[in-house]
């Protein structure tokens, strides 16, 4: 009885056969399992990514991580002749990377064609490298869904990001992106003249000393659909080598026609997920611009709960996005697989462009008490909490009388009288007297 082969000698060929020459390695390598271009380098961009692959091969036989770093290191596989070091780090990176992915590192069969298990012992052992930001504490890497309703801003946000991506220049304000600057591409399916691309694009790239460098992001009106548009975008991550992101907008105009033999939650979920599979095959990251349903943000459970079809459509990608016009002003509600969801409050400066204020709660929290102390000074004999919701236009009066309380046992701007609350300025402090002292031994705010 045979032993069974090492998924390893399968996977590896010896170091003296390895091809160097992309011709003479795609005649050694044409019937085997492997793409010759995992041992060809010819860009340092495209380093990690054929190393990943090579790992992410290795890992779906069935291979240990700790096996997979002492073949690549121990052999003669440095085809871009790095710095030890350096080669290190990127073997290391890659296999993080594969240990981390769901589909390369748990789902995959192994030669035998067999479902590969792992116990719980292997698990704990797993070097398993925490998420990383593409655009840091906004949008995780991956593949991101960004809906909203028509004329929201989600193609604007969207291309907003991807320039910036492509520039590695600050994203919508203050938020860095991570990883160096690269090229992308925006699937523009809507229907429309390039007009509203240009001006888009012109505001973007127009800053306070003139036009800057358009950055390497290239457009497209027509696409193939379904599978065949997967395939297309694959086809161009592989001859781009510094692709950092592409955007499909939108997937109503992208994904394939209705199925009658699927579910909804079926199609949605193939829809989503077919194109997140390629862009983490690559490393690169996606948005999908879809549309939020007619519910308003106040009748969902979640802001997610918004989007236009069954939960397929989230369960397909790492991270959801949903840009909602709120009383208060525009909200980004961002759930990500990895990390905590996020509410950020957001509006558009003098040239359109978005700006994320931070934190929804606390920026609107500070909006709503700047909007009540200027109606208690436009009315020095005082307003009723009720003449306060009407000046401030607000729909909950137990939410405007718990702010008129902040302001006035906080921030002491105002006091109630004959249930009239009236403004009181601040108390400007004599030079050299000390602050008074509130009951908890802290300062007094006024």
């Amino acid at each position: 009885m045979s032993s069974a082969p090492n998924p390893l000698d399968a996977l590896f060929p010896k170091p003296a056969l390895r091809p160097v020459d992309p011709e003479d390695g795609a005649k050694l390598f044409a019937s085997s399992n492997l793409d010759p271009s995992v041992w060809i380098m010819p860009a340092r961009r495209r380093r990690t990514l054929n190393v990943e692959r090579a790992a992410a091969e290795a890992r779906a036989l069935g291979v240990h991580p700790v096996e997979i770093r002492e073949v690549l290191l121990g052999g003669d596989y440095n085809l871009a002749e790095l710095p030890f070091p350096e080669f290190e780090a990127t073997v290391d990176a890659a296999i993080a990377t594969v240990s981390r992915a769901s589909t390369a590192a748990v789902a995959l069969a192994n030669a035998g064609g067999s479902p590969k298990m792992f116990t719980a012992a292997d698990l704990l052992e797993m070097q398993i490298a925490p998420p990383n930001w593409l655009i840091d504490r906004i949008i995780p890497e991956g593949t991101t869904i960004i809906a909203g309703k028509p004329k929201s801003g989600k193609s604007f946000f969207a291309l907003q990001a991807a320039i910036a991506l492509c520039a590695g220049t600050r994203a919508f304000g203050a938020y860095d992106v991570l990883g160096e600057p690269g090229t992308g591409l925006y699937i523009g399916l809507d229907p429309g003249g390039l007009g509203g691309y240009q001006q888009r694009v012109r505001s973007m790239l127009v800053g306070p000393n003139g036009h800057v460098a358009a950055p390497g992001l290239s457009f497209v009106r027509e696409w193939e659909r379904g599978t065949e548009g997967v395939e297309k975008i694959g086809e161009w991550l592989e001859a781009n080598e510094d692709a950092r992101i592409v955007v499909v907008d939108t997937l109503g105009h992208f994904r394939k026609p209705p199925d009658a033999k699927m579910s909804p939650y079926d199609e949605d979920y193939a829809a989503t997920s077919e194109i997140s599979k390629m862009i983490t095959r690559y490393g690169v990251s996606c948005f999908i611009i879809h549309h939020t349903s007619k519910r308003s943000s106040e009748s969902a459970d979640t802001p997610m709960d918004l989007l236009s079809g069954t939960t397929g459509l989230l369960g397909g990608v790492e991270n959801g996005a949903v840009i909602m016009n709120t009383t208060r002003g525009p909200v980004l509600a961002v759930q990500p697989r990895e990390f905590e969801a996020t509410e950020q409050a957001m509006e558009r400066d003098s040239a359109g462009l978005w700006q994320i204020l931070g934190d929804a709660a606390e920026i609107h929290l500070s909006a709503q008490k700047k909007l009540i102390v200027a109606a208690l000074k436009k009315e020095p004999t005082g307003l009723t909490t009720r003449d306060v919701m009407q000046e401030i236009d607000a729909s909950s009066e137990g939410g405007v009388r718990r702010q008129l309380g902040r302001l006035r046992d906080e921030d002491g701007l105002c006091i109630l009288q004959n249930k009239k609350w009236i403004y009181t300025p601040p108390r400007e402090q004599p030079e050299g007297e000390e602050p008074a002292m509130s009951p908890a031994g802290e300062p007094d705010k006024f």
